[in-house]
């Protein structure tokens, strides 16, 4: 962005892409360099203590480029795409325009930018009802409801996210609307001051850099941050728990499960996690995607601030 002129036009950026692409590194070179603070769209990396399953940024890193949305919450609060876009609005007025979204949780990412419309409160005897249907039928008798009435909400999930699942199936039989519905009417069309980019790489090249990514996460004792959480009174069953990595690694802590298991089941619901990231993205109209190649993060933050200034034309 050559000019304070060029830099007033564009109100936010957000730099999205699948689970292990490098959107950290490129992130934090570019808003070192612009003097910008990166707001974390990440739907876990907002929890104290989940430090290594989250990929959460380093704390050096942190030093260096100062960060939002990291170590907010406990890890027993709840939270929610909507939440994230409260306290995002906060944030942005504060530091003041360009804002700089980084993550690949596609909901957080989409509620900035298209706010998500008034949502009926929850309704106690619809709650009990899909209760009932988590009782008879488990959480994959929730999930094939959801997926029967909203299937782009229910790819949306890592899995079985008992809240979002209740909530979505709530706001359905109120409305008779998918939850993931309740957005701007006019459809997902990057609005003129927003550059929205993501970063993405050919198939077999996602591919190491997932497996990569969770090698070096047991190297860095994922299965002990695991331990830890759960030896500090954190529920197995709460809603940050519910999360590629750490569900798997449940069983594994609890003497139910082994490791080389849970590896291998870690890899093969990112992989797929991955995948829904990038169909969520090609929802976005007016998103300029840019595939990753060997030139190096220089030449990558190049092509990004290249395409930031191109984009929306």
């Amino acid at each position: 962005m050559p000019s304070s002129k060029s830099r007033a036009e564009i109100r936010r950026i957000l730099l999205a892409g699948p689970t292990a692409v490098g959107k950290t590194e490129l992130s934090l070179r570019f808003a070192e360099s612009r003097g910008l603070t990166i707001l974390s769209a990440d739907s876990r990396q907002c929890y104290r203590g989940m430090d290594v399953g989250t990929a959460k940024v380093p704390t050096a890193d942190r030093a260096r480029v100062p960060h939002r949305n990291i170590d907010i919450l406990d890890p027993g609060e709840p939270d929610s795409a909507a939440a994230y876009a409260r306290r995002s609005m906060a944030w942005e007025t504060e530091l003041g325009a360009p804002a700089f979204h980084v993550g690949g949780s596609t909901l957080h990412l989409q509620s900035v930018v298209w706010p998500l419309s008034e949502v009926p409160e929850a309704d106690a005897a619809n709650q009990a009802e899909i209760a009932d249907v988590e009782r008879r039928d488990g959480p994959d008798g929730v999930l094939k409801r959801l997926r029967a009435v909203d299937p782009a909400y229910a790819a949306s999930m890592q899995g079985y996210n008992r809240q979002r699942a209740f909530r979505a199936l709530d706001v359905w039989m109120q409305t008779g609307k998918p939850f993931s519905g309740f957005h701007q009417q006019d459809g997902f069309i990057v609005p003129l001051d927003v550059r929205v980019v993501v970063l993405t790489a050919s198939k077999d090249e996602l591919v190491r850099r997932i497996h990569a990514r969770v090698d070096a996460m047991m190297r860095d004792g994922f299965v002990h941050e695991v331990e830890r959480l759960l030896k500090s009174g954190l529920s197995p069953d709460a809603q940050c728990m519910r999360t590629v990595g750490y569900r798997e690694l449940i069983p594994v802590v609890q003497g139910a499960a082994r490791l080389s298991d849970a590896i291998e089941a870690i890899r093969t619901a990112t992989r797929q996690y991955a995948k829904r990231q990038l169909t969520w993205f090609r929802r976005w109209q007016g998103a300029v995607w840019m595939e990753r190649d060997e030139q190096g993060v220089v030449a990558l933050q190049k092509r990004f601030e290249t395409a930031i200034l191109q984009a929306n034309p």
